[in-house]
């Protein structure tokens, strides 16, 4: 059985790396289908907006009637989940991580 411990400040640290990896994973899948450049960072940006909102719970959905709400954990600790005492807020760091991964792109 996993614990679960809020640790709002740990939770809230991790959550741009989180979005982060989202938004690197999008953004390779969309280079390699030749996605032109002057569209990448929009669509990127766009793609990781609409998931982060799903894991936020933002976009509720249904399941045979019923409302489902997700809820993002995180572990570094075998048998322990960190939270932070509801949704988690994805969606609001999305922009300005997208836009480190790509000035660090355009620097180099």
């Amino acid at each position: 059985m996993e614990k679960l411990v809020e640790d709002a400040e740990r939770y809230d640290n991790w959550q741009p790396y989180f979005i982060g990896e989202i938004i690197q994973a999008v953004k390779r899948e969309l280079e390699a289908s030749k996605v032109p450049k002057k569209k990448l960072r929009d669509l990127t940006e766009s793609i990781a907006f609409s998931v982060a909102c799903i894991i936020d719970g933002s976009q509720t959905f249904e399941v045979d009637g019923e409302e489902i709400d997700p809820i993002l954990t995180f572990s570094i600790e075998e048998n322990e989940l960190i939270h932070w005492g509801g949704n988690s807020s994805l969606h609001e760091y999305v922009h300005g991580v997208a836009q480190e991964i790509f000035e660090e792109e355009d620097a180099s």
